[in-house]
């Protein structure tokens, strides 16, 4: 089974294989993804094969959501175990750590170009 995930706080993404042009069953997911805690929105697109998911990351994260729908037989649990570290909550402190690192990277730049320049 083909799944391709996105995942940001608050936003999960999941392509699927098994709704493609099949508005059914992306009808079904969809409703059954409504009906999670924490989740706020659920969109499914047959056309895409796309389940776009809003959630209060205060009340629930990607991985239980995943999980969720792995109980239900929507995802495989190899696919959940194999995209948990990506959806741990390491993430956002990553981010964290490569937004510092790029302005540090941007500010010695500017730095050497005035350098260069005077």
């Amino acid at each position: 089974m083909n799944i391709n995930i996105h995942h940001t706080a608050g936003r999960l993404r999941l392509k699927l294989a098994q709704i493609r042009k099949n508005p059914a069953r992306a009808q079904t997911i969809q409703d059954e993804a409504r009906r999670f805690d924490g989740v706020t929105s659920a969109v499914a697109n047959s056309v895409t094969g796309s389940l776009l998911i809003h959630y209060d990351p205060a009340q629930t994260n990607a991985g239980a959501i995943m999980r969720a729908l792995a109980q239900a037989g929507w995802l495989p649990p190899a696919a959940v175990a194999r995209n948990s570290a990506s959806t741990s909550s390491l993430h956002p402190l990553a981010g964290k750590l490569l937004d510092s690192v790029a302005e540090k990277l941007i500010e010695r730049s500017a730095i050497a170009l005035l350098g260069a320049l005077l």
